[in-house]
């Protein structure tokens, strides 16, 4: 595959990109000599790590306020002049069966993975829409594709996000604008260290044992480093006809696999019942 530069004259918005996935993302485009908008919760931090660059705007964030994602938006079109892709990568993971979770706890998880992407989507469409042109890459997960134990609120809110990206993709296609819902497998990031547990377990379930066992374990396969996915994202900026939906990693293209294997054993053994001939 011939991951070429093709353009750089595109300027890139992207948001979470204090550590993990999102930094290599923003390092990469810089190095390849695009212009790049940064999010991030604190600026000075980052600008600890970042040096100094023309091509690169740093703001300062609440993903969770419409106001104060409007104006990055409109800052970062202001400064650069333009505005041609957006990379959705922020996000969070509470672990815990859906039994412990509180309604709030679960609220919270969509919060961030669900409602705040889709206000960023919402700030930059109506500049997308009024050139005919952009580029939308959602970053997603493995977990979305399919239920996994104590996994299943972050999972959901994934799964609820990749649906609302493929909906999208259908809706503005017709408009000039590309959508991409990115979905990589275990891969090292701050989202992994950083996890959070429900405030209430139940016995039963084995909750903390289950997930001392997943991070002792989560990369002994199939991890996609976030370097290499970052060279991925800059090519798919690069191609006519970006795919809606790409697995990333091989632990994620076998999840999916396992789903489409599951469904289709699932449709023939019950097709009685898809068919009514059940009721007969």
């Amino acid at each position: 595959m011939n991951l070429d530069i093709k353009d750089n004259n595109k300027v890139v918005f992207v948001t979470g990109v204090s550590s993990g996935l999102g930094l290599e993302i923003l390092k990469a485009f810089l190095e390849k000599g695009f212009k790049v908008c940064g999010t991030t919760r604190d600026v000075k931090a980052l600008e600890k790590v970042i040096p100094k660059n023309p091509n690169l705007l740093l703001l300062q964030v609440n993903v969770l306020e419409d106001a104060s994602v409007q104006e990055a938006v409109n800052k970062a079109i202001a400064h650069f002049g333009d505005l041609h892709v957006l990379i959705n990568n922020h996000g969070c993971a509470v672990i815990g069966a859906i039994e412990e979770f509180s309604v709030e706890e679960l609220k919270d998880q969509y919060e961030i993975n669900v409602f705040s992407v889709l206000r960023v989507i919402k700030a930059v469409l109506p500049h997308f829409r009024s050139k005919k042109s952009g580029q939308i890459i959602t970053v997603g997960s493995m977990l979305s594709t399919a239920g996994t134990g104590i996994m299943g609120g972050y999972g959901s809110s994934k799964g609820a996000l990749a649906i609302l990206t493929e909906s999208l993709a259908i809706e503005v296609k017709p408009l000039g604008i590309k959508v991409t819902g990115w979905h990589p497998g275990q891969f090292e990031s701050k989202i992994n260290d950083n996890q959070k547990r429900v405030k209430e377990v139940i016995p039963e379930y084995n909750t903390n044992q289950r997930v001392e066992y997943y991070l002792s374990h989560k990369f002994q396969t199939g991890q996609s480093k976030p370097e290499k996915q970052a060279q991925l994202i800059i090519h798919l900026t690069q191609i006519e006809n970006p795919p809606v939906n790409i697995y990333i990693g091989s632990d994620s293209r076998l999840f999916a696999q396992k789903k489409i294997q599951s469904m289709e054993q699932s449709l023939k053994e019950w097709e009685p019942f898809t068919t009514f001939d059940a009721l007969n």
